[in-house]
Parts: C-alpha cells; sequence; structure tokens
C-alpha cells in the first residue's frame, strides 16, 4: 500500500461533490483507478452505461473496521 496511504484525502481535495449517498464518495474515490488496476489487476476499466428505471435503495450502517476488513451481514 505504499504510496497510497493519503489517496482518499487527496480525491476529496479535488472533487466538489457533497456525497450525501455514501456510494457518490466510493464512486469519486476509485472512478479514475481502471476497475482493479491500481491493486495490480487490469489497467482500463469500462464504465457501464446506466439504465432508465426505478433506483434501488439500500441502508447498510457498518463502523470502520467492518468497513475495512470486510463483514458478511444478512
Amino acid at each position: 500500500m505504499t504510496g497510497m496511504e493519503n489517496l482518499g484525502l487527496k480525491v476529496l481535495a479535488w472533487t466538489d461533490g457533497d456525497f450525501s449517498n455514501p456510494f457518490d464518495l466510493f464512486e469519486s474515490l476509485f472512478e479514475n483507478m481502471g476497475g482493479m488496476g491500481v491493486m495490480g489487476g487490469g489497467g482500463q476499466g469500462t464504465r457501464t452505461r446506466a439504465v432508465d428505471g426505478e433506483d434501488e435503495v439500500y441502508n447498510l450502517v457498518l463502523n470502520f473496521k467492518e468497513a475495512v476488513l470486510g463483514l458478511k451481514k444478512d
């Protein structure tokens, strides 16, 4: 993870989103990484085109440790 310690802070510094939706934050953080390119996967990410229709909303509550380390919840 060398060199990635402050990635989130750097991305937040240039973005102007309000992030009222937590997924907006994640999309902003990872949209320029080309999928998993930074983690050693492919270098070019592809974006799927948005489909018209009703959005689905899920409320998910995680503490920091769960978000970082992962957790399976029903």
